[in-house]
């Protein structure tokens, strides 16, 4: 076949012309091209535009998992050629017929890079096809106050939710859990305040941080938020807005989607396969910035790699929460330096870092405007969210270097979590944070007084763990023992022949010890989980009669802990839930048996003793008999 009828009306001659030179190709795909060569075989895909380049259609293929060859259109001004990416699948022991033609590329897909959002879209059509659609809960004037948080080396600090994410879109909830987590939902916006009054936005009770000569540093998790999510913080002078915006709030930023513009140092937009942090001034969208990923007409941040920064990358892996911090150096009169960005993760050895020291606009100097922003204060923001137009942070690029060949919001994970915040002073060119951080204790710098202190110290799952979550060998053991010496359900084990060790440190949690804990459900007539602790609320859904949940008691109501909402444990004399004590442990070698505890065996408990174990994005695999 051709490339197309109009390219053939061009004067480049068909497959089958005679005049067009053909050979087999016999070598693997590695990754090269060649120019002046078009790629045939038995079965086309189908054509993708533009494609700007030819490594951007490589890219493309590489995305795409039917693909094994492909074609870029090479030569200008020919409709049906141009910019366009002709894909080819590959069958096993088939061979790419190569014809010589004028103005194209060829190649095959780069056994070594791996791109993403093909599989993502479709899952999304599948879920259209069958109808199956996903509800978001709209935030109401009520739910704007969602809790507080301890910052280390601020306090305590409110929540302030958002009610519109642009004009006319309704935001969603953000959940804030034990004074530490700060869930935002897909489609939602938080601010950090002083205080917070429901359905009321007050722009002098919005937090007005002092950030210049300190280190802003926090934990997050998006393990799952691929092509088209963002998990975003940022910091903005929302004190110094003087209009309430199209969100009717206050609320500005460097794109102005509530309708005003303002400075904005953006030091986390990214989602598991993309980083970027920029800086703006007032009217600068783009601004300038260090990271990974992104890029459709042009190049985005290459400051780092997929291999560095990524699902099981080499420094940063995305599958498990790692730690973010922002120093804000200055020189002797106060006026900032830089920004200076560090991403590192519990049990690896090369954290990322960058630096942004120049930062101008024609000529205004806007490093040293954006100085002046710092120096009055600024807000806090939490947001996520989902858009098929995210490929300026995750795309391929023109070098086709980038992660995602396309945007995938239907398949955005329901929500992110952020945790560990602290802003502390800079000493000696590092940051006083990371011993608070890192050390299991609250943001205040003061320790728990519970085992919930251990589990946030451990809170980073080891590589082991990470083995096992990959479905990788050598597999861990997770473990129950019922504390009343009933049978019990949980998940994957692969046991050895040495005895049984079990770790005793932080990771292995008494739930009696904890503020949450497991609760069975005793009568599924009345199991409502509800939208707050108000018999009369809305019910979100109804529980079964022998599941569990883990949760936090308050008064007659428990409020849940692995998902949103609350439910009664008594109600007029009847039982609804019933407290659950078990003790988890993992182990590092040998079986549940050896260790005197019985083995899991289903997804959701295991769920559950990895929510004790500290363990706060929980991805179960189960295999019976070998593992693969």
């Amino acid at each position: 076949a051709a490339l197309s009828n109009t390219a053939i009306e061009h004067g480049i001659p068909s497959v089958r012309s005679p005049a067009a030179e053909l050979q087999v190709m016999d070598e693997a795909g590695d990754g090269l091209t060649e120019e002046d060569v078009e790629y045939h075989t038995s079965k086309p895909i189908y054509d993708h535009a533009p494609a700007q380049t030819s490594a951007m259609c490589s890219a493309i293929c590489e995305g795409d998992p039917r693909c094994g060859a492909w074609t870029w259109g090479k030569r200008r001004d020919v409709v049906g050629l141009t910019d366009f990416c002709f894909l080819r699948s590959l069958y096993r022991n088939e061979k790419v017929v190569k014809a010589r033609r004028h103005g194209v590329v060829s190649g095959m897909p780069h056994d070594k890079r791996k791109k993403h959002g093909f599989r993502a879209a479709a899952v999304a059509k599948f879920l259209r096809k069958s109808g199956t659609t996903v509800s978001r809960t709209t935030i109401k004037p009520d739910q704007t106050c969602p809790g507080s948080v301890q910052v280390g080396g601020q306090g305590r600090m409110s929540l302030v939710s958002a009610q519109w994410m642009s004009e006319g879109k309704a935001a969603g909830l953000v959940d804030v859990l034990e004074d530490s987590w700060v869930i935002p939902h897909l489609g939602s916006r938080a601010y950090f305040a002083s205080r917070c009054t429901a359905g009321r936005y007050d722009r002098g009770e919005y937090a007005a941080v002092q950030v210049l000569g300190k280190t802003v540093s926090y934990t997050t998790d998006m393990a799952t938020a691929g092509c088209g999510c963002s998990a975003k913080i940022s910091l903005v002078p929302l004190r110094k807005s003087n209009w309430r915006s199209k969100c009717t709030d206050y609320f500005c930023d460097s794109s102005s989607i509530c309708g005003t513009s303002c400075a904005e140092v953006v030091v986390q937009q990214a989602n598991s396969y993309a980083w970027s942090t920029t800086l703006h001034i007032s009217n600068d969208k783009r601004g300038t910035g260090a990271g990974y990923g992104g890029g459709s007409s042009s190049n985005g941040l290459r400051n780092w790699t997929d291999a560095e920064y990524g699902p099981g990358a080499a420094c940063i892996d995305t599958t498990r929460p790692f730690q973010v911090q922002a120093s804000f150096p200055t020189d002797s009169d106060g006026r900032l330096q830089a920004v200076e960005l560090k991403l590192s993760q519990t049990g690896q050895s090369c954290p990322l870092t960058s630096r942004i020291d120049k930062y101008t606009l024609g000529d205004t100097d806007a490093l040293a405007e954006l100085s002046e922003v710092l120096g009055e204060g600024v807000t806090p923001v939490v947001s996520y969210s989902g858009s098929k137009d995210l490929l300026g942070l995750d795309g391929t690029g023109l070098d086709g270097r980038g992660p995602c060949v396309r945007d995938v919001p239907e398949t955005c994970p329901e929500s992110v979590r952020f945790y560990q915040f602290s802003v502390h002073s800079i000493r000696n060119g590092t940051s006083s944070a990371g011993k608070s951080a890192l050390a299991g204790s609250r943001m205040d710098g003061s320790y728990q007084d519970n085992e919930v202190a251990l589990a946030v110290h451990d809170m980073i799952p080891s590589e082991p763990f990470m083995q096992f979550r990959k479905l990788e060998l050598p597999l861990e053991t997770v473990a129950v023992a019922d504390t009343d010496g009933s049978s019990a359900r949980t998940a994957t084990a692969k046991s050895s022949m040495e005895v049984a060790t079990v770790d005793k440190t932080a990771q292995t949690l008494d739930e009696r010890a904890l503020p949450s804990s497991e609760w069975e459900v005793m009568n599924s007539d009345l199991a409502n989980v509800t939208e707050s602790a108000d018999l009369n609320s809305k019910i979100i859904t109804t529980k079964a009669e022998g599941t569990f949940v883990v949760g936090r008691q308050d008064g007659d109501w428990l409020v849940l802990m692995r998902e949103r909402g609350f439910m009664r444990i008594t109600l007029d004399s009847k039982v609804i839930l019933r407290v659950r004590q078990a003790t988890y442990a993992k182990l590092h070698r040998g079986n549940c048996r050896e260790a005197g505890m019985h083995p899991i065996y289903d997804a959701s408990t295991c769920q559950k003793a990895s929510f004790a174990l500290g363990y706060f994005d929980a991805t179960v695999g189960i295999y019976w008999g070998k593992t693969p």
